[in-house]
């Protein structure tokens, strides 16, 4: 700071020096409580602020604890796909690996994809659930939802194992072949090889 810079600030101090903003002395609130009292309470709620609560509770039951977090990343688009890559100027793959056929977001990966209805037709097809197999393009989460109404109330913690298993493997698979360029046949990737 030189000569110059200090005597700008002691002429703006003594410019500003007179002027008083409140009537009253400058007080502490705490912004976090509305009586602007600290508490506890308060401290902790305001811990927590902004966080985002996952409604899908009985996901955390349903398998191993990554194949759950991942389920998570998918339905809050977290995932790092062709389409998030792009939107961050990265490189990525021009469509899905799997199929080369459209491009790549997490919910054609998992349900859109043809290579990976094959797969979930395969594995509920062994179940004798073929009808629940996802036929349209939508979202995992709503498909699963869908399906989640159709299942007796005593298979649907079976049901949700099975469906983060599939997501699970079909999401290997895929990064196998984009970083590994392996691919393996689906009868191996629904036998369960290396799912967890």
């Amino acid at each position: 700071m030189g000569i110059v810079s200090l005597l700008e600030f002691l002429r703006i101090y003594r410019l500003l020096s007179p002027i008083q903003l409140w009537q009253q002395p400058d007080s502490f609130q705490w912004r976090w409580s509305s009586s602007g009292l600290y508490s506890t309470r308060s401290a902790y709620n305001a811990l927590f602020m902004g966080r985002e609560i996952f409604q899908e509770a009985f996901l955390w039951k349903a398998a191993p604890n990554r194949c759950c977090y991942f389920c998570w990343l998918v339905a809050h688009q977290r995932c790092w796909t062709a389409d998030r890559l792009s939107r961050r100027g990265l490189p990525r793959p021009p469509h899905c690996v799997l199929c080369d056929q459209a491009p790549e977001t997490i919910d054609h990966i998992l349900i859109g994809c043809p290579e990976s209805r094959q797969l979930w037709w395969l594995i509920l097809n062994a179940i004798s659930l073929p009808r629940l197999t996802p036929m349209s393009q939508c979202s995992f989460g709503g498909w699963w939802g869908l399906q989640w109404d159709k299942i007796p109330r005593r298979q649907r913690k079976g049901f949700d194992m099975i469906v983060t298993l599939i997501a699970w493997s079909i999401w290997k698979e895929r990064n196998a072949q984009v970083f590994n360029h392996q691919a393996s046949a689906w009868s191996l990737v629904g036998s369960g090889e290396g799912c967890c």
